[in-house]
């Protein structure tokens, strides 16, 4: 298949996601993370995988626009979230603004965006409103009584 995904920050996948996926017929995969060591160590890891492993700020990602059907992030939002949720800092809202811009920017028409965490809708909804795409979230329940994650799905809307 020619999905075009993008996985922010590999480091915090399942190390075999996009190994698995790739192994579906998903080959057209980026992924990318702002540590050199990193995606030096994933591009030695699965050199036999066709998978791209860039260096790359999510802020400012070096991708044309409306090239990705589906980007996937778990781990590297939340990397950007600190103090009150309630009310963030500056600079936690400029960088969560920068990012999620950019990933709008890089989203073809109807693509969408899947945002794994165990931070709470009502934080993470205002943070993530945009008026060009629709927001979903479900609930990953986990029966042994941990932590509660959620997925945000944030669609595109077609031009």
């Amino acid at each position: 298949m020619r999905v075009r995904f993008v996985w922010a920050d590999s480091c915090f996948f399942p190390k075999t996601l996009p190994v698995d996926l790739c192994s579906l017929g998903y080959q057209n995969q980026l992924c990318i993370d702002f540590s050199e060591i990193v995606i030096s160590q994933m591009r030695q890891r699965y050199e036999s995988i066709p998978i791209e492993w860039r260096v790359m700020d999510v802020r400012e990602m070096d991708l044309p626009n409306d090239h990705v059907d589906l980007a996937i992030d778990k781990g590297t939002l939340d990397a950007f979230l600190y103090g009150s949720m309630w009310d963030p800092p500056d600079e936690v809202r400029a960088n969560v603004n920068k990012y999620v811009d950019n990933v709008t920017r890089v989203l073809k028409s109807g693509a969408r965006w899947i945002y794994i965490t165990c931070r709470q809708p009502h934080f993470i909804k205002p943070l993530l409103a945009r008026e060009n795409w629709d927001i979903e979230v479900e609930r990953l329940n986990d029966d042994a009584g941990g932590f509660e994650y959620f997925v945000f799905i944030m669609t595109k809307h077609i031009a």
